[in-house]
């Protein structure tokens, strides 16, 4: 374990190594987290592995009180990494004849509208249904968010909002179709969808820092936001800005070990069938990639997997997006062969959208 003081953070790495290669990894990974840290301030953990070698670098800290420092039991919030564990229970019940991704979400969840009714599962799957993106927060999902007990208690918000545009006409990104996917999986299995990760995704790997309920354990969220506006640097956030509880949409816990142990299941076929897994997660470009970014809100992620090296990598941020992003950008391509290229905002400029209101306490 290497621990060295870099700035207002402290910063650890570490390297178990299996490979010949394992220290001129350890370096070229260090130094492109240094790069990309000095381009865009990050606080949260990076761990990279393919199997043989795992490399982890942790930077900022966790607590209120700026000391604990962030380590891979730390959970964090995924924002929507999560829905690649609502995508895995998708795929899960399809390898168990409960679910048919050619069948219309009417089958499952029939008191929907007729037109909403139609929309296929792949297509709530892969953002071509035309459900309701609610990618812009506003007092009406926060509120249904607040308020309800299970992914089927979402399905009134969604019910209400008109298709966007004809399903399978084009992709556009829709959390309101992965509110209607987690309404499903509880349809489809009896159980909750929050029972059901815990049972089928994770208990069988271990994953004992992944849950839907926040834990005294999670990472503090630092974030620039404020009932009074922007502040120059992030601070721990307080009273005022709104905490919004997980949905199959977004916002669960996980630590990058446990992430680490999924995205190594994803690799293999433990958790889903070749087929089904190449049908929920498509290869859209080679080298295939599994998983997407996330945030919101003093959280920011980015997962991938890479079935055909065995690359994972898991960058979870308690940071203001783009910060978590960039850095998972950054170094997935280095791990996986290319250079070492750090971005700023200007570079991707993440797409995250927030409004501010009093928490609920403040408005009885």
């Amino acid at each position: 374990m290497i621990v060295r003081a870099t700035g207002l953070f402290l910063v650890a790495a570490t390297l178990i190594a299996a490979a010949p290669n394992s220290s001129s990894l350890e370096e070229r990974l260090g130094q492109c987290f240094a790069q990309q840290s000095a381009k865009t301030p990050f606080s949260g953990i990076v761990v990279a592995s393919d199997g043989h070698a795992r490399f982890e670098r942790a930077a900022g800290f966790v607590d209120e009180a700026g000391q604990r420092r962030p380590d891979a039991d730390t959970p964090f919030r995924l924002a929507s990494v999560q829905k690649v564990l609502t995508e895995i229970a998708v795929g899960q019940l399809v390898d168990a004849g409960k679910i048919d991704l050619d069948a219309p979400v009417g089958r499952y969840l029939p008191d929907l509208p007729k037109e909403l009714s139609a929309v296929t599962i792949d297509q709530l799957v892969h953002h071509q249904s035309g459900v309701a993106s609610f990618t812009m927060l506003n007092p009406q999902i926060a509120d249904a968010l607040m308020s309800a007990h299970s992914a089927h208690d979402l399905i009134p918000l969604v019910a209400a909002q008109p298709l966007a545009f004809p399903p399978g006409s084009k992709t556009e990104y829709s959390n309101g179709g992965y509110f209607l996917l987690g309404a499903v999986i509880e349809a489809a299995s009896g159980e909750s969808y929050g029972d059901y990760l815990q049972s089928k995704v994770f208990k069988p790997l271990g994953m004992t820092h992944s849950s839907l309920a926040p834990t005294p354990e999670a990472a503090v969220r630092y974030t620039k936001m404020s009932p009074a506006g922007s502040a120059e640097t992030p601070r721990p956030m307080g009273a005022g800005l709104l905490d919004l509880p997980a949905s199959s949409a977004g916002d669960g816990l996980s630590s990058a070990s446990d992430m680490l142990a999924l995205g190594r299941a994803l690799v293999g076929d433990q958790l889903l069938k070749k087929a089904t897994k190449e049908r929920i997660f498509q290869r859209k470009a080679d080298p295939w990639r599994i998983g997407q970014s996330g945030g919101t809100m003093g959280t920011n992620t980015d997962f991938a997997v890479y079935p055909d090296s065995g690359w994972v990598v898991v960058t979870l941020a308690n940071y203001d997006p783009p910060a978590g992003e960039l850095m998972g950008e950054v170094i997935r391509k280095a791990a996986t062969g290319g250079p070492c290229q750090p971005l700023g905002a200007d570079d991707r400029p993440s797409p995250f959208k927030m409004i501010l209101r009093p928490p609920p306490q403040a408005q009885r």
